[in-house]
């Protein structure tokens, strides 16, 4: 998610818009979220070690939160009120009060946050990942069609996605199994193809204007009812990442290409007579491409032991993630306010690569920095060890 402004003279061709999945990413957050929380707390939750689970997690969120929250808010020129930033602090964007523009993909930080809530009683009662994420999709249905609940249908579909990490890291289903570096590499190009060559999204579209049933969302600040078709598709491609194994997975992974490939094509032979709207889908369909060919050639290509690991530098990238989540988009705000050098597609490059650097050097500094230092003094044991040096 970046700012169309970031060279506020310039604009990038149509061909650029789909390159990056930005709302798909949320989703696939949402799964490494549950799996994270499900590998970090294996034993329920009792009564005695429900704060140090929120205690916990309010240390990793909540210092890297204020700080993004306080530089979008500095971007913004402090014009704010008081009322509204208060509801940033307490998590209530997206639902009580609208998202500050400086920093928009913090909408969904509230859903974060209510999902780690929502933990406690699932873990403290012993409940299925796997009943709970089932349970969330009829409930969201039911608030969808039923009752007019976006927002409560927005939680349960993002529920979905987050108690299926969970349900993946609980569960004994999903066997061991490492995949090579060029398989992985193909499910990521399918992934920057996936969110613009869905179908489903057309089929909702033309059901919604039939049957007025409003399957789509009103903004990108929702999980949608459509968002739940892209789910087997990034389940499966965590599920490869973290290591595990789906048996009979060809029928998961054929069904999804060749519905892609039978959009891609009707997308070109309905804009084939006009570039201008085939542009848009270019990236994604060389993405899906790329990846299929990998995919066909790497699919059996698997091991009974660890494989080679993927670059170093993108495993590095992964590690200060959230820092970079919560902070690209006020410093991409930030640098579309200057007009001086602007107007090209050199100066709008030259802006991107200084977006770039900054958003890696202040997502390091927070993740790398900033984090241990609270978390050092904020743990559970920090007391502990304070008395026992004494």
């Amino acid at each position: 998610m970046v700012p169309a402004s970031l060279d506020p003279a310039y604009t990038p061709g149509s061909i650029w818009q789909k390159l990056l999945p930005g709302h798909s990413s949320v989703l696939i957050f949402f799964i490494l979220s549950g799996y994270v929380i499900g590998l970090t707390n294996t034993k329920a939750l009792t009564r005695h070690t429900i704060l140090s689970y929120l205690r916990k997690r309010l240390v990793r969120l909540y210092p890297i939160y204020l700080i993004s929250l306080f530089i979008a808010a500095a971007v913004a020129g402090f014009k704010y009120s008081a009322f509204t930033l208060l509801g940033h602090v307490l998590f209530l964007q997206d639902s009580v009060i609208p998202v500050i523009s400086e920093n928009m993909p913090l909408w969904s930080l509230n859903s974060e946050v209510l999902f780690y809530l929502l933990f406690i009683p699932v873990s403290y009662f012993s409940i299925s990942p796997g009943r709970v994420c089932l349970l969330s999709l009829l409930l969201g249905l039911a608030s969808r069609l039923l009752f007019p609940m976006p927002l409560l249908s927005s939680y349960c579909f993002g529920f979905v996605f987050w108690s299926s990490g969970l349900w993946l890291a609980q569960s004994s289903l999903f066997a061991k199994q490492y995949s090579s570096r060029w398989f992985l590499i193909a499910l990521l190009c399918l992934f920057f193809s996936y969110e613009s060559l869905n179908p489903f999204f057309s089929i909702t579209d033309a059901l919604d204007k039939r049957l007025h049933i409003n399957f789509l969302p009103t903004s990108g600040l929702y999980i949608s009812f459509v968002d739940l078709f892209e789910w087997p598709f990034y389940f499966y491609l965590f599920l490869r990442f973290a290591n595990h194994k789906l048996r009979g997975d060809v029928f998961v992974l054929l069904p999804l290409l060749f519905l892609n490939f039978a959009y891609s094509a009707h997308l070109f032979l309905k804009y084939k007579a006009d570039p201008a709207k085939l542009e848009p889908f270019i990236f994604p369909m060389f993405f899906f491409l790329i990846g299929s060919v990998i995919l066909l050639f790497t699919r059996n290509q698997h091991k009974n032991e660890q494989a080679a690991p993927l670059p170093v530098s993108l495993l590095k990238l992964g590690g200060i993630s959230y820092g970079i989540y919560v902070i690209h988009f006020p410093i991409s705000v930030f640098l579309s306010r200057f007009t001086t050098f602007s107007g090209s597609g050199f100066t709008f490059s030259v802006r991107l690569a200084l977006d770039v650097m900054l958003v890696l050097l202040t997502g390091y500094v927070l993740e790398m920095k900033i984090q241990p230092w609270f978390k050092a003094r904020f743990s559970e044991h920090t007391p502990r060890l304070a008395t026992a040096s004494k």
